[in-house]
């Protein structure tokens, strides 16, 4: 694959490298992903790139360190290049090279050449063959028969041919090519990565071998190279001939059966700093100390001239030996350098001598030679001059003295500019002038101003900068600005800062003596209203969407406060009153006059408001938002929703009034079950509510404190009435004709009564005189239909419904469920009405249709004595009274 490659890349005109650099190339991309594990050869060892900067005897680094991390010289050739792998040798030997593949002129043809040969003749091309030589050296080409190859060059073989074929063509063109390398096998061996033998191309030197094996290795020799042929002298090769010059004439062509062997490296010695090519060399063993930089390409400009030889004293401590450059005596660049030596090149110092340095605040800060800048105004001007932010004060030289101390000479920038002799000092060489910035020894050239305005920050000073027009820089005073004072904050000499009271409306006017002239590092200080506590405030109340207080604007009128508070509310006007704040005595309001519509409207006249001035709007007490709506439900003509409409005479709308204009009732309607729903809200207004909400807080204090205890029957039957009127929804759950008290339950607002019965039969018959409730909104009036069946619960052996029939009494319907248990307490029954009333009742009583009659025992009356017994009485025969009525 390798050899496959390389052919495509040589056959490339961008190539023109040597085949052995492209296999290399090729070797490089190829062998890492595809060699297996047991095939891969071992990668090099990374060799040190740089050169340790620290000079042996430094900080502790030993000149054995410095040796250890110089790399050897040449070996920068042979990093990266995998050696060939068995697979990849056996391939690449099965692998042709092109035709177009240059060879040279003495290429000597041998078994496995593969030529290719072509004659022309008379304008035909009459042989076109190809051909390789045999093991034995032999050609066969067209019409001519065995020829002998091996041994002859490409140009004495074309030759033969064209002699040969001269006897069969007339002036016959004989092109012969080799098409293919044949391959040698060669033997690398000796101190190199990966020794072993080797499939090499006819054209393959012993630097191509060496590639293949990766090279020397860490102790391969690079100068004693030795090339081994059958029935020939054993060949040395020094690769520091091609390494150093180029020169390749020791590159013999390899030929099969070679070997090549690397003995281990010669003695070493050591460059490092300031040479071209810090490394580790191999000498021979008269090398000199000259020898040796001229092997590392010579010192650099930087060298010192005097190198340090480091030198081992009997293998136990270093010694240096300092080596002059200038000096070409033994005792100079002529000493011999001996193995573990280490020649190190010091640099020179990076200190400037015979200039002045200028710093700060000049133009071109820097160094410059003191014999033609001697003094400090003429540093400056070879500076060109100073920036425009220079202090031209004080300025310093620091300058070393005799005592080696630095010491600080001042002077006057602008007496120096002026050739004052006092402040125009003479400069020594290593002086360090200063000319500070203004910034940094002066206030900055800024000024401040923070709080209440709209850019608060730093600004740029200018001369006769005011406070007025600081604030324009600063986007001016943000709303709700402190005008009456800010604060000026000066700094003074003392490093304090003088306040200077400011007052910022009079500065805004142009007040000369507020609108003060600005200094450098002055600080402006607004405050705003609300930190102060002076917040302006206008208020408003009454017919407006939003009531409350609301910040003063300026030129804020009595429209712009009502535009802020939503608008005015539906009937409001046409009057509201102005009453301005921070009066003493009695309020003296002003009345104007609103008039429009609710979202366009006009005030008469619309006066300017100040602070804390309350706005208040009043209302047309006749005026409703939308009609008032009381609902008809149930046995009516027209049941439905209905306007509360008064009688001409300003009369209350009433249930006989609704009932009227619902068309009356139907046939089948239950006067006795009328019932008028009202809502709580109507019932109580929001003072009674609060009311009540206290009274409800007492009253639970106390239900938490009672006991039971024994009461008469006159308080029994008045308590239960009481339950019964206040608690319609839940007057089924209230024991009737008990003789105990028991611990009343907390009362809740949600328990006030929401419905209220209306005796149907007497409003009917007076037509509207009695029992006509007065209606307000909201009111739903039920006319349940009228039952034909009325209940008898409790002492009685068939408790249930009974057919009703007009006019008999309750005696009647106790008879029909089969008369009273022996346990009935029969002067103790209760009927609940149709309509929720709860009454008690004799055998002589009247019934109506839908009563439930309620016949208690005497145990409950006379010994129950806790509450769990009558409830568990209550829970069995309440939700059968529930489900009786009709309502």
């Amino acid at each position: 694959m390798i050899t496959m490659l390389t052919h495509k890349l040589m056959s490339q005109p961008c190539f023109r490298l040597a085949p052995p650099l492209v296999a290399m190339l090729v070797a490089a991309i190829v062998a890492a992903p595809f060699a297996s594990a047991q095939e891969q050869a071992p990668a090099p060892q990374p060799l040190t790139d740089t050169i340790l900067p620290a000079v042996p005897g430094d900080e502790g680094i030993s000149p054995g360190e410095v040796y250890r991390t110089l790399p050897r010289f040449g070996s920068e050739l042979f990093r990266g290049m995998p050696a060939a792998t068995p697979a990849e040798r056996a391939e690449d030997a099965e692998a042709p090279l092109p035709a177009s593949m240059p060879l040279p002129a003495n290429y000597v043809i041998g078994p496995g050449d593969a030529l290719s040969l072509q004659v022309y003749a008379a304008g035909w091309e009459q042989v076109a063959q190809e051909m390789s030589v045999t093991p034995e050296g032999f050609i066969f080409p067209d019409q001519l028969g065995r020829i002998t190859a091996a041994g002859q060059t490409i140009e004495a073989l074309r030759g033969a041919l064209t002699e040969r074929y001269s006897r069969i063509f007339t002036q016959p063109t004989v092109t012969l090519t080799i098409s293919s390398q044949r391959t040698i096998e060669v033997y690398v061996t000796g101190e190199v990565r990966n020794p072993g033998r080797y499939l090499q191309h006819g054209m393959s030197t012993v630097l191509d071998a060496l590639y293949a094996a990766g090279g020397p290795s860490e102790i391969g020799s690079y100068r004693d190279i030795r090339l081994t042929r059958i029935g020939a002298e054993p060949l040395q090769i020094d690769l520091y001939d091609y390494l150093l010059t180029g020169s390749r004439e020791g590159d013999r062509l390899l030929e099969p059966g070679d070997t090549i062997f690397v003995p281990p490296a010669g003695p070493e010695v050591g460059l490092a700093g300031e040479v071209r090519r810090p490394a580790r060399y191999e000498i021979n063993a008269l090398a000199t100390v000259g020898d040796l930089l001229e092997m590392a390409g010579g010192l650099t400009p930087q060298a010192h001239e005097v190198l340090h030889l480091w030198r081992t004293d009997a293998r136990q401590e270093w010694r240096m030996i300092a080596v002059a450059v200038t000096d070409a005596s033994v005792e100079g660049m002529a000493l011999p350098v001996e193995e573990g030596d280490l020649l190190f090149a010091r640099g020179i110092r990076d200190t400037v001598g015979n200039t002045a340095r200028i710093l700060g605040a000049v133009k071109r800060p820097g160094y410059y030679p003191v014999d033609r800048y001697p003094t400090v105004s003429a540093l400056i001007r070879a500076a060109e001059g100073l920036e425009v932010n220079a202090h031209v004060g004080r300025a310093v030289i620091s300058r070393l003295n005799d005592d080696r101390h630095f010491e600080i000479v001042p002077f006057e920038v602008a007496a120096a500019l002026r050739n004052d002799p006092q402040h125009d000092l003479p400069l020594q060489a290593n002086d360090y002038v200063t000319v500070y910035e203004q910034d940094e020894v002066e206030p900055a050239f800024v000024v401040e101003v923070e709080g209440s305005v709209t850019r608060p920050g730093a600004y740029r000073w200018a001369e006769n900068l005011r406070i007025s027009q600081l604030l324009l820089r600063a986007g001016g005073l943000a709303p709700g600005a402190w005008t009456e004072r800010a604060d000026l904050l000066r700094l003074t000499p003392q490093r304090t800062y003088e306040v200077i009271p400011v007052n910022l409306a009079a500065a805004l006017d142009g007040d000369p003596d507020e609108d003060v002239v600005l200094r450098r590092g002055d600080r402006l200080v607004v405050r705003d209203r609300t930190a102060l506590g002076r917040t302006d405030e206008v208020h408003i109340a009454g017919f407006v969407n939003a009531e409350g207080s609301y910040p003063l604007r300026a030129g804020m009128r009595v429209s712009d406060l009502i535009f802020a508070a939503g608008g005015i509310a539906p009937g409001a006007g046409p009057q509201l009153q102005l009453t301005r704040g921070h009066y003493e005595g009695r309020p003296q309001p002003v009345s104007l006059v609103l008039t429009g519509e609710p979202r366009n409207f006009t005030v008469e006249p619309d006066m300017l408001l100040s602070d804390d001035d309350s706005v208040t709007v009043t209302g047309r007490g006749d005026f409703r938002r939308q009609a008032e709506v009381v609902f008809l439900r149930g046995r009516v003509e027209q049941p439905g929703a209905y306007p509360v409409v008064e009688g001409p005479g300003g009369e209350p709308y009433t249930v006989w009034d609704l009932v009227t204009e619902g068309g009356g009732l139907l046939d089948d309607a239950s006067l006795g079950g009328m019932v008028v729903y009202r809502r709580r809200a109507a019932a109580m207004g929001d003072a009674q509510e609060d009311d009540l909400t206290r009274v409800l807080q007492s009253v639970n204090r106390e239900a938490r404190e009672q006991r039971t205890v024994q009461v008469s029957q006159e308080e029994q039957q008045e308590a239960l009435q009481t339950s019964v009127n206040q608690q319609m929804r839940q007057v089924l759950a209230t024991p009737s004709g008990v003789s105990i008290i028991l611990p009343p339950h907390p009362v809740q607002e949600d328990d006030w009564v929401s419905a209220i019965p209306i005796d149907g039969h007497a409003l009917i018959a007076s037509a509207g005189q009695e029992e006509n409730l007065t209606l307000e909104a909201g009111d739903t009036v039920m006319v349940p239909r009228r039952a034909n069946t009325l209940m008898v619960l409790g002492a009685v052996p068939r408790s249930g419904a009974v057919p009703y029939v007009e006019g008999e009494t309750t005696a009647y319907y106790v008879h029909r469920s089969g008369g009273y248990r022996e346990d009935a307490a029969e002067d103790r029954m209760i009927v609940v009405h149709a309509n929720g009333a709860v009454e008690p009742i004799k055998e002589s009583t009247v019934l109506g249709p839908g009563d439930v009659v309620v016949v208690p025992t005497r145990h409950i009356v006379r010994t129950v004595r806790t509450e769990s017994d009558l409830q568990t009485w209550l829970r069995a025969i309440v939700p059968i009274i529930t489900a009786a009525l009709i309502f």
